[in-house]
C-alpha cells in the first residue's frame, strides 16, 4: 500500500482561498486606478483654471465645465 503525498493532492479549499484573494486584489487595484484617474483629472482642472487666471483672463468660469 502505497501512501500519497498530502503535498501533491489538490486542495478545492486552499484553491478557492487562493482564487478568492486574488480576485480581492484585484478589485483593490482596480479601486486605486479608477481613484488615481480621478484624481488626476481633479488636479488637471484645478491647474488649468489657476493658470487661466494667472493669466489675467477673465472668461474662466467656462473651465469650470
Amino acid at each position: 500500500m502505497q501512501s500519497e503525498d498530502p503535498i501533491l493532492k489538490p486542495d478545492p479549499r486552499r484553491d478557492a482561498s487562493r482564487q478568492t484573494g486574488s480576485l480581492a486584489a484585484l478589485a483593490f487595484a482596480l479601486a486605486l486606478v479608477v481613484i488615481g484617474l480621478f484624481l488626476v483629472q481633479t488636479l488637471r482642472r484645478g491647474a488649468q483654471i489657476e493658470d487661466c487666471l494667472l493669466a489675467g483672463r477673465i472668461n474662466c468660469d467656462r473651465l469650470l465645465r
